[in-house]
């Protein structure tokens, strides 16, 4: 085909003309409104970038023949299931193709004897819970704490926490193994299946690295179009509780306390501030912190397989709570203190959206940053963070500290991050004093050891200053052999 000029601005009639023919031209588009839909994320305060394409594909030979096609051509590439990652992961910086990837839905398999399920690249959290629910209800899926609209393996590639992640870590520990689409059009296989026609298990042959091509690597090292994930048989005894702690400090400790029983599904925790508007107050606030309000308010769940065992692990929770200074309360009775309206009854039924306009007021954006912390840190932390806001003039009585964290493994691992509500109608200083704070929390969190996650490409060189020469020359050294043309995601990564 005859070679495109790249140094013009703007789609080019005949790449369109091309994906046309691949995706069918219901599924191709080069216009400006559908392009303008694909440029941003519309939630947070990062910049827009530009769409020059947008293509839908259904099949993976479809996303191998865009993806030669854009190495041929070295058009950028995008691939794109909800961009709901608060981080504007999925905007074209540098133009070029979005490849959106919902078409590709399906679950097409369920393994119930080896206890996987196979998943296509572009279904949403509500496509996998609903099918489950419909089909196999005896079993559970890890969900991560995110709108139904989330892309499922998406989540999984970008470290989500899930409702198991108290048991089993964070969501890129549920994945067996992975079908990709590399930026040359190869198709490769991880896990079991790179030399199995299973998906059930991480492969005995030097496979932990080629699955690690495409976690974290936020889109810049191929497109996903299946993967294999653990499946969990549903336990028919379930206890949630809340546990109010007056001091973070005291919190986190509990937390932790609770975490080393190993009996715990998941815990996890609000702030006082994010915690009143996931409840539905909206912000700014006209008053801070209340008497007896709790500084952090956790959430606790506990399953079994017996009434019995529920009561052993409800006696034992029990006990380090009470022992640790805090105030434990059954889910059912807690949520009825909260404000009319909310919807934070539904949390323990993931996936679910906390808020239909995440700041309580019609426009609403929002971004935060967050990180992977030494679970013991999580109160300096959070301490440090208080003074940047205040540095930053965001005060308890408007919009204060609003913390999020969740522990995983058993306590080995947690997530810590903090956020920032604005609004559409936000002047460009208040759009950049919200960069500014968001920046020195980052860095801030980086200080106490923190690795950001998740992260836009300003949050993600904060990551890239500090890390190993040797593992950065390595990481490189990948992303040029599996990339040699530079056309995924480009911008996202700068390493």
């Amino acid at each position: 085909m005859t070679e495109v000029d790249r140094t013009q601005t703007g789609p080019d009639p005949r790449v369109y003309e091309h994906l046309a023919a691949i995706v069918g031209s219901r599924y191709a588009s080069m216009s400006e409104d559908v392009r303008y839909t694909y440029s941003e994320d519309f939630l947070t305060f990062e910049k827009p970038g530009r769409a020059d394409y947008v293509v839908m594909p259904k099949t993976t030979e479809e996303v191998q023949a865009i993806m030669r096609l854009a190495n041929r051509q070295r058009i950028p590439v995008v691939p794109w299931a909800s961009n709901l990652s608060i981080g504007s992961l999925a905007t074209p910086l540098d133009g070029g193709i979005v490849i959106d990837l919902k078409r590709m839905n399906r679950v097409l398999e369920v393994n119930e004897d080896d206890l996987y399920f196979i998943v296509e690249g572009g279904a949403s959290s509500a496509d996998v819970v609903g099918y489950m629910n419909r089909h196999y209800p005896g079993y559970r899926v890890p969900v991560t704490f995110a709108p139904p609209s989330c892309g499922y393996v998406a989540s999984s590639l970008l470290y989500g926490m899930t409702d198991l992640s108290m048991a089993y870590g964070d969501a890129s520990f549920f994945i067996n193994a992975f079908e990709a689409v590399l930026p040359t059009g190869e198709v490769i296989h991880t896990g079991s299946r790179m030399a199995s026609p299973y998906w059930s298990h991480h492969s005995a042959l030097p496979d932990f690295g080629l699955n690690g091509l495409f976690i974290g690597w936020t889109g810049t090292s191929g497109v996903i179009t299946k993967a294999g994930i653990k499946l969990f048989v549903r336990r028919p005894y379930r206890t949630d509780y809340f546990m109010d702690a007056d001091t973070v400090e005291r919190g986190f400790k509990v937390q932790r306390m609770c975490a080393r029983t190993g009996v715990v599904d998941d815990i996890a925790s609000n702030n006082w501030g994010w915690g009143r508007v996931e409840a539905g107050e909206s912000l700014p606030f006209s008053e801070g912190r209340r008497q007896g309000e709790p500084e952090l308010s956790s959430w606790i769940a506990l399953s079994g397989n017996t009434v019995k065992e529920i009561e052993a692990k409800e006696e034992l929770i029990k006990d380090i709570v009470s022992k640790g200074g805090a105030q434990l309360t059954l889910f059912e009775e807690g949520i009825k203190n909260f404000c009319k309206g909310d919807q934070i009854k539904f949390f323990k039924y993931l996936p679910m959206q906390l808020s239909n306009d995440i700041s309580g007021a019609r426009g609403g954006r929002a971004q935060w940053v967050g990180g992977f912390c030494p679970p013991s840190m999580n109160a300096p932390i959070y301490r440090a963070v208080e003074k940047v806001y205040d540095k930053w003039g965001y005060t308890a009585e408007g919009q204060p500290i609003q913390a999020y964290n969740r522990f995983m493994d058993h306590g080995h691992e947690g997530i810590i991050r903090y956020n920032i509500f604005g609004s559409k109608d936000d002047t460009p200083e208040t759009v950049e004093r919200h960069r500014a704070c968001l920046r020195e929390i980052a860095q801030t969190m980086r200080d106490h050891g923190t690795i950001l996650y998740k992260a836009p490409p300003v949050f993600a060189r904060m990551n890239w200053e500090r890390t190993n020469p040797a593992a950065m020359d390595i990481i490189r050294t990948l992303k040029r052999r599996i990339d040699p043309n530079g056309i995924m995601n480009p911008g996202q990564m700068d390493i």
